[in-house]
């Protein structure tokens, strides 16, 4: 309760003015209620401005209110004139209370004010304006990854084909499959190409038909596909018809080609002998040509040995036809390949060191001919007496 306000219930009532006590009463209740209603800051200012002894830095709102209470009644408990502790009073309680602002600052702040308002409203237009600006350009992408679909759809149909090992019902339902959804693509209200029923219709009819790997089929189905009333149901049932007779005479036919060839099989090694055997049956046979001459070699040998009288006479007629393959030439091989290191792998005549003969036939070793030498002609039945020895070949195989 203020002063004024008690000294307006004393003028109603028609009493006396109040006393300095009760004035001063008065002004200690209404300091004290100010005091509730500020926060700590304003309280630590408070007592900063009337030079309260004590640290108040960091106390709570109740334990500065109870410091600022215990100067209050310090104040009032201290010897001295009335008027000071009224005016002390009232200059306390004119700090607490909230100034009135001027017009000049009350612009200011309704200026500033302004301003902040203006600023968020710049910013949420330019927000505004970005978000429409993402929402257009994702509704045009969309429209046109849309089209790019449709586009990429309808061109994927004409080139449609089937794969290995999917059957004609299953081509015919992933056709089907492709068609719808070019035609739901198609009808979409943001899709800028549009593509007319009739233009799907054919595309999906010229897919399904270049794209079957069976021509019979496709050769069968060809007249069916060519109706302008054809329907889903009337293309697949003569598809699944003619799929099935199709397998099953492909089943047939497979089988009868299986067989033949088990017997082909039986009867092709004995057609022919491949190069590689043939080119074998030679190398073995110079091989034993060349140990043949050797042991004729050697029984000559022994025979020099063993004759007694003619033994002079022998070996003088057999050193005239020259000298023997193992005092000519010591290990395998002609000189050239001896001197290679090829000895071993030699094919050619350990003699001249050609093709075609080897040492024993050589004309350098023997230089008679070869009917006195041999028994038989040089020409003609010479080839027919190799060709004799290709059985002992293949008994060695």
């Amino acid at each position: 309760m203020t002063v004024e306000m008690i000294e307006n219930i004393a003028a109603e009532k028609q009493v006396y003015p109040a006393s300095t006590e009760e004035q001063l009463e008065a002004l200690q209740f209404e300091l004290e209620s100010l005091l509730y209603t500020k926060n700590e800051t304003e309280l630590e200012n408070f007592a900063a401005s009337v030079q309260i002894d004590g640290d108040i830095a960091g106390k709570s709102k109740i334990a500065i209110t109870k410091l600022i209470q215990k100067y209050i009644e310090k104040q009032i408990s201290e010897e001295g004139e009335m008027q000071a502790k009224l005016e002390w009073f009232r200059k306390a309680i004119d700090s607490l209370k909230p100034k009135p602002q001027t017009n000049s600052e009350s612009e200011l702040a309704l200026s500033e004010l302004q301003k902040q308002i203006d600023k968020l409203k710049e910013k949420q237009q330019a927000e505004l304006q970005s978000m429409m600006e993402k929402l257009s350009q994702a509704k045009i992408d969309a429209q046109e990854t849309q089209g790019k679909i449709c586009v990429g759809i309808i061109s994927t149909a004409g080139d449609y084909f089937s794969a290995p090992k999917v059957s004609a019902q299953q081509f015919l339902l992933r056709s089907l499959d492709l068609r719808n959804k070019v035609g739901f693509a198609s009808k979409e209200s943001d899709c800028e190409v549009r593509y007319d029923e009739s233009l799907i219709h054919k595309t999906f009819i010229k897919s399904f038909e270049t794209g079957l790997r069976d021509d019979v089929l496709a050769a069968s189905l060809r007249q069916i596909l060519r109706s302008p009333t054809l329907t889903d149901e009337d293309l697949m049932r003569p598809v699944n018809e003619l799929a099935s007779d199709h397998a099953e005479r492909q089943s047939k036919l497979s089988s009868e080609r299986r067989f033949a060839k088990v017997n082909s099989c039986e009867v092709e090694p004995a057609e022919a002998t491949t190069k590689k055997d043939m080119d074998a049956n030679k190398q073995i046979l110079a091989e034993i040509r060349e140990i043949r001459s050797e042991v004729e070699s050697l029984k000559r040998q022994q025979a020099c040995q063993n004759s007694g009288n003619g033994k002079e006479d022998r070996r003088g007629s057999y050193t005239s036809r020259g000298p023997t393959k193992s005092s000519r030439h010591r290990g395998r091989g002609c000189e050239a390949c001896k001197k290679r290191g090829l000895g071993d792998s030699c094919r050619h005549c350990f003699a001249c060191g050609e093709y075609g003969h080897i040492a024993s036939e050589c004309e350098k070793n023997n230089p008679e001919p070869r009917e006195t030498r041999d028994g038989y002609p040089e020409h003609g039945t010479g080839f027919s007496r190799r060709n004799e020895s290709v059985p002992s070949v293949q008994r060695l195989r």
